[in-house]
């Protein structure tokens, strides 16, 4: 079978507008039924534009990587490192908040 070559890196502030274009046109794919579009709008921004992702990619604690095609971002992870949660009482976790990839890429081999 022939290899789809990809290529994970951490994401710099060159990435910004590739990272809020790429998350909002998979969220939008993947969520865009059961709201309302202003309001979908107004989430998108506050969660996925550019000023939001250059806030988180200066934050010690949330990290985002791009999986690259052809200098092209076709997927994104945002996890979140140290933070305090009721549900392990006190204890720093670990979470994944997004895990994001382009359709056309689902179920490539790399």
């Amino acid at each position: 079978m022939p290899e789809f070559p990809i290529n994970i890196r951490k994401a710099t502030s060159n990435d910004i507008e590739r990272l809020s274009e790429l998350g909002k046109s998979i969220f939008l794919q993947s969520y865009q039924f059961p709201f309302d579009k202003n309001d979908m709008a107004r989430y998108l921004e506050e969660n996925l534009g550019e000023e939001k992702i250059s806030e988180e990619l200066t934050d010690a604690n949330i990290h985002y990587y791009v999986a690259e095609s052809d200098k092209n971002i076709v997927g994104l992870v945002k996890f979140s490192t140290n933070k305090w949660t009721w549900r392990f009482k006190g204890r720093l976790t670990f979470e994944v908040e997004r895990l994001y990839i382009q359709k056309n890429i689902e179920g490539k081999l790399i």
